[in-house]
This record gives C-alpha cells, structure tokens and sequence, in this order.
C-alpha cells in the first residue's frame, strides 16, 4: 500500500496543477521505494516548482500490511505522529528540506518503522496546527484526541468540527492504524 501526503505552497490552480503533476509523477514510480521514487521525480518537479517559485513538503510511504513494515521519504514535512500500543508516542519530523528547496545531488534519507499490532500513524497538513497552539506540539494534541475516541470515525470527526471552527488553512489529518491482533 502506498500512501503520499504533500502539500505545495500556494493557493488555487497553480498548487492544484503542480500537485497533480507530483502525483502523476510518482504514481509513474510506484514500484520503487519511496526514496527511490522521491529520488527518480525531484529533478523534474523541482524545475516545475522553481519556475512557479514554489516548494513541496512531501510524506511519501509504502506499508507491507503483513508486516507492519513502512518505508518513507519525509522530504521537508515532518506533521507524522506514531502512536505506540503501549501508550507511547513519537513525532517524526522530518529531516530533509522540501521538492523544491533541497539541494540538488544530494540524496533524501530513507526512513522506516515498524507498526507493530495496535500501533497507528497520524500524518497531517500544516493546516492541522490550527487545531491547537499552532505548534508542533498540536501533534501530541491530536494524539491523545484519537486516543481518547472510540473509533477512527469519531475521531476524524472531532477534527472536522475543530478545523471548521479554527483552521485558518486547509486541514488534511490521515490515520494508519495495525489491527491490534496483527
């Protein structure tokens, strides 16, 4: 399963055109690695987003159900929270600048983790801090609002009445959840 989240600065057509085209692009590399495939478009899409004078935070995955196994490339977006079974949490932020800023011939980091049974990941927009202090630590936040639903559904609604309320740009919060019984 491949997941992608990417959010390109600017507003209206032009982001939607330049968004649609990272898409398209990737799904062109769907067999690669996330690294791989980041690694494969950049040179492309980052010429597009400088002649737009634009960047693109980017949270590309892919997961292996069976395992709970996501690789990912985290170029510039860093709004990814694991939440741990055990009560635990972690926010992964990113290392790597967006498409568009990172220097050219250097090479993303991979990263990978492992959703272990009853784990789940919280990636978000930079609109989802509008939710809270406008902070990183809206991410804990959001957390422990997931957790304290009684279901995903419940969740993703608490967040929709939130942004209608609060957020001042668009909010985007997506939930993978490892069945707890694996």
């Amino acid at each position: 399963m491949t997941f992608t989240l990417a959010d390109i600065m600017g507003k209206e057509q032009p982001a939607a055109l330049l968004a649609a085209g990272l898409r398209a692009a990737l799904r062109q590399h769907e067999d690669l690695l996330p690294v791989a495939a980041v690694a494969a478009i950049e040179p492309r899409i980052s010429e597009d987003l400088s002649r737009a004078s634009a960047f693109a935070t980017l949270f590309h995955a892919r997961l292996t159900p069976s395992t709970g196994r996501l690789d990912f490339v985290d170029a510039g977006h860093g709004l990814v929270l694991h939440l741990r079974s055990d009560g635990t949490s972690e926010i992964r932020r990113s290392r790597d600048l967006p498409l568009g800023l990172h220097p050219g011939g250097i090479p993303f980091r991979a990263g990978a983790l492992v959703l272990e049974p009853g784990d789940t990941l919280v990636v978000t927009s930079d609109g989802a801090l509008d939710l809270g202090d406008g902070t990183i630590d809206t991410l804990t936040d959001i957390g422990r609002t997931l957790r304290r639903a009684p279901d995903t559904a419940a969740f993703l609604q608490t967040v929709r009445l939130r942004a209608a309320e609060h957020a001042e740009d668009d909010v985007t919060v997506a939930v993978l959840a490892r069945d707890a019984d694996g």
